[in-house]
């Protein structure tokens, strides 16, 4: 084993020992019961959104001959997508998820 592998290991060795005793010295206040986690899936939804927005006129380019076939292949997957998010950011609005309440301080 060479020494960059054994100082990677060690380094990791030692992130790992931080971030578990940090993890153990937190308070309860500031566990927040995973409400982060619906925020961070809007997040990367709207990303995918973006991404997709910005690869339009890519794939329109490089396609010219087909724009009209290719802007319909991209709206046909775009639509479904749009519609389920929304549907769960309804649902996500309302509280009426199929796992209950999201909100960990008031109880079912």
């Amino acid at each position: 084993m060479n020494g960059l592998a054994c100082a990677t290991f060690f380094g990791f060795y030692m992130m790992y020992k931080y971030l578990f005793l940090w993890q153990f010295q937190q308070s309860e206040s500031n566990e927040t019961g995973g409400l982060f986690y619906p925020k961070a899936m809007q997040h990367v939804f709207v990303g995918l959104y973006i991404n997709q927005v910005c690869m339009l006129p890519h794939v329109a380019v490089s396609i010219a001959d087909f724009f009209l076939l290719s802007f319909r292949g991209i709206g046909l997957l775009v639509c479904p997508i749009l519609v389920v998010k929304e549907r769960r950011q309804a649902d996500y609005d309302t509280g009426s998820c199929r796992y209950g309440s999201l909100d960990p301080f008031h109880g079912e």
